[in-house]
């Protein structure tokens, strides 16, 4: 298993559990924008972790299940080079 996927994992999870436990104490509203803002960037890191480990193996993989019911549309129309 890629190192990217590895982290991309870990992020995950402390996306999971370290949300709801989040909050910055000096700002005027403590729970919801602190909340979204570090939900937002470790997602936006994830996002970037998982894409670099796809750049690593050199291979796109995007699965379809049924939360993407158009990803076999993407592999078709999508040209790796």
């Amino acid at each position: 298993m890629n190192r990217f996927y590895i982290v991309t994992k870990w992020l995950l999870y402390v996306i999971i559990f370290f949300t709801p436990l989040f909050f910055l104490p000096f700002t005027l509203d403590v729970l919801e924008i602190n909340k979204q803002t570090f939900f937002l960037i470790l997602t936006f890191a994830s996002a970037l972790t998982w894409i670099a480990g796809m750049m690593v193996q050199k291979r796109f993989t995007f699965r379809r299940g049924w939360i993407f019911p158009w990803s076999a549309d993407l592999r078709r129309n999508t040209q790796v080079f």
